[in-house]
């Protein structure tokens, strides 16, 4: 029986790559805190905080055919390889995508450059480090995984599941969604991940491999998500600086758009996988991926306080402020002779006519101005001027006096008691 020790393996890919080598026979046993809960049923736990002098007493002295590695913090990484590296058949350790120094090439592979290795504040650097102590120390007894975007059941990222999620929420409401042209998505379920794992330490499998999933543009995955779930409303799609200037994030944590990213950076999803196809690597079929974590989001609860996304408030707000600028800037005239995208924006009618709000009036402006800063153009002016019957000049501008007589002249500017004019 193959003795396998997993050094934090209490939390969600932990869990799988346990289950995964006790499926195989293997005795399991797990070194972490424990603060992500206990191991799967059949693996020893042993209790030990990896920073504290002595935290590998228990199970230094033993010889381990498999020791995978899931931190990398340079104190953790470099504790571990002194106290277990010399007894260790075969070492896996759990890189990331995230340590290579471009993510503008799509088909990029494993010989792309890295960063450079730094301290733990920096998650790239820290990785990068760890494969460079890593590699000095154990050399050809050793297995570096660079997972890409991983999902399944357990997700806590909350990153992927949180689309298929959302558009279950939403139902016949609408969903807001990025731009999605030249955006892209490699997800691989971490259950494939922790199964390849398995097979490649009784293989003996080393060197270095990209652990991610086939590419498929992110229109795909968000229109198949959408139909896994059911979802009949709306996909409103937002551009990129409407959103960054919403202070809504890429990619992943609160107030973001999830697998979001930003153009530049299209070859983060678009990474070659083909060395772990050729080792055996196997990619679920997306809808397959879908259905399991829907089931997994359904069952903790398509509402529940996410790690990654914005939640159902965010979105409706961020949707209603949207469709606002949107129906002021979509100009075709009213009964009251305004642009109906402006009478929309007033949501105040009396018997004789449209009060005009000062925030419909600023809408107004915003979307009319030129050059200058007093200079009104386009379809607004266009309007404006044939409110007042007057030929609009060839390019679409008047004065901002104009504007103001033009609102004037359609008594759409009310005379209060005190004789001031009221918008």
């Amino acid at each position: 029986m193959r003795r396998v020790l997993i050094l934090g393996g209490n939390a969600w890919l932990g869990r799988e790559l346990a289950q995964r080598f006790m499926e195989r026979g293997d005795a399991v046993t797990c070194l972490a805190r424990g603060d992500s809960g206990p191991p799967p049923a059949g693996a020893s736990f042993i209790e030990s905080d990896r920073l504290l002098p002595g935290a590998y007493s228990a199970v230094a002295g033993r010889s381990w055919d498999e020791v995978i590695e899931l931190g990398y913090e340079a104190t953790l990484v470099s504790g571990a390889l002194a106290a277990l590296g010399a007894a260790a058949e075969h070492w896996t350790l759990i890189s990331s995508v995230s340590v290579y120094a471009g993510n503008s090439t799509p088909g990029a592979d494993e010989s792309a450059a890295l960063v450079e290795p730094v301290g733990a504040e920096d998650y790239a650097g820290a990785k990068a480090a760890a494969e460079r102590m890593s590699s000095d120390s154990l050399g050809d007894r050793l297995l570096i995984v660079r997972p890409g975007l991983l999902a399944g059941p357990g997700d806590v990222s909350d990153r992927f599941g949180y689309w298929p999620a959302r558009f279950a929420l939403a139902g016949n409401g609408p969903v807001l969604v990025p731009e999605q042209d030249g955006r892209y998505v490699q997800v691989l379920e971490a259950a494939d991940l922790a199964s390849w794992l398995a097979a490649a330490s009784v293989e003996g499998l080393t060197g270095v491999f990209n652990a991610a999933g086939d590419i498929h543009p992110l229109r795909e995955v968000l229109t198949l998500a959408a139909e896994t779930a059911g979802f009949r409303g709306e996909m409103v799609s937002a551009p990129e600086n409407w959103l960054l200037e919403k202070d809504v994030r890429y990619w992943a944590g609160p107030r973001s758009m999830p697998l979001w990213l930003p153009a530049v950076d299209a070859g983060f999803a678009q990474r070659s996988n083909a060395a772990f196809h050729a080792a055996g690597g196997h990619v679920s079929e997306l809808d397959q991926t879908l259905d399991r974590v829907l089931a997994d989001e359904r069952q903790r609860g398509l509402d529940r306080p996410r790690a990654s996304g914005l939640t159902r408030a965010e979105e409706l707000e961020l949707l209603g402020l949207l469709a606002a600028e949107r129906a002021c800037s979509r100009p075709r005239l009213s009964r009251c002779g305004l642009p109906r995208g402006v009478a929309r924006c007033m949501h105040a009618r009396s018997d004789d006519g449209v009060r005009v709000t000062a925030t419909a009036l600023s809408c107004l402006l915003a979307e009319s101005r030129g050059c200058g800063s007093n200079t009104p153009r386009g379809p607004f002016a266009v309007c404006l001027h044939a409110r007042r019957r007057e030929p609009s000049p060839s390019n679409g501008r008047c004065a901002l006096e104009d504007v103001y007589g033009a609102l004037r002249d359609s008594d759409l500017l009310r005379p209060s008691r005190s004789g001031r004019h009221l918008l």
